[in-house]
């Protein structure tokens, strides 16, 4: 869930019964209701303490819910987004919360929802750092969702959810591992982890065409958007695509000849490798005996060590501050 909201519905009461809460599980717990998570961390959490948790709004039927609640999200489009699905699904009278804190643009959020909603939103908590302001569904006013963003990668065309790493272009980082593929031996496995809308391992598929591909990722959307961009690409007979995060195991347990990752750096809003650096490790640890496994990462980003540990690490390059990693790993480690 977003950072510090928890606190914001504590003493929040759902004004109405079912409850669905978007971007957060307390809330939905409290009131018996679902709670809608695209991080695969958070779900797990929720499941764990017994909340009814789902990835994505599905076939919850429009119109159904007396309350929705939507945190915040860092990414402004998200949010909007989480809020049109949650309009959607609210019945007539139904009341739609708006949760965060003040440094994701909650503020000027509910302002734009006042105008679009032609009502005045009522602020249930205000304090220091965030609120928590309701509106109710009276009339068939709609909320429109921001579409997704078309990104040209090679000779691919890759469709780029709202609020999904790298959602408006290429990141640098990943054009250059891309530019750096041509010096693998065609793999016949390849891995792509954390793998956002699917550029690397999609493009690898596209360079090797007797190469088969798995996908996987810590969010939802992006996992979805993967595949969806390889069935658009004519790629999905060649791989699969799975949510994971990096505190469990990978669905897949043939070793992979090739391994991709572009690592996360950051943990909701502050710079925090533990997860990246998890996932590396478990990528190197499903890389076969004499394959090779390609990182990008600021060049800052202490990823050396953990990849030493199953071979021999070299440093293919560094510029505008990243850096490409390649392990070999050796039989035995």
């Amino acid at each position: 869930m977003g950072r510090g909201d928890r606190p914001l519905l504590a003493d929040c009461a759902a004004p109405a019964s079912p409850v669905v809460e978007i971007g957060g599980w307390e809330f939905a717990g409290r009131h018996d209701g679902w709670a809608v998570l695209f991080w695969r961390v958070d779900f797990r959490a929720a499941r764990a303490a017994g909340v009814r948790a789902r990835p994505e709004v599905g076939d919850l039927e429009p119109g159904s819910q007396g309350c929705v609640a939507v945190h915040c999200q860092r990414s402004r489009d998200h949010t909007r987004v989480d809020l049109a699905a949650a309009w959607e699904l609210l019945a007539p009278d139904g009341r739609l919360l708006l949760v965060g804190h003040n440094d994701r643009g909650v503020r000027s959020m509910a302002r734009e929802l006042e105008t679009e909603l032609a009502q005045t939103g009522e602020i249930l908590v205000n304090r220091s750092r965030g609120r928590v302001v309701a509106f109710t569904r009276a009339d068939e006013r709609t909320l429109t969702a921001p579409a997704a963003n078309a990104i040209a990668v090679e000779d691919l065309e890759l469709q780029a959810p709202p609020g999904v790493f790298s959602a408006g272009h290429l990141d640098p980082g990943t054009a250059m591992l891309l530019a750096r593929l041509d010096a693998c031996t065609a793999p016949e496995r390849v891995l792509d982890c954390c793998c956002g809308i699917g550029p690397l391992g999609l493009c690898a598929l596209r360079r090797w065409p007797t190469a088969r591909a798995v996908l996987v990722d810590a969010d939802h959307r992006a996992v979805m958007a993967a595949w969806e961009n390889a069935e658009s690409a004519g790629l999905s007979s060649r791989c699969d695509a799975s949510w994971w995060e990096s505190g469990e195991p990978l669905p897949y347990v043939e070793p992979f000849d090739l391994v991709l990752i572009n690592p996360p750096a950051h943990r909701g809003d502050a710079v925090d490798v533990s997860a990246g650096l998890a996932a590396v490790q478990a990528a190197a640890a499903a890389l076969a005996p004499g394959g090779s496994l390609m990182l990008v990462a600021n060049r800052r980003l202490p990823y050396e060590a953990a990849l030493g540990a199953f071979g021999a690490v070299e440093r293919l390059e560094e510029q505008d501050g990243y850096k490409v990693l390649r392990l070999e790993r050796v039989a035995g480690r």
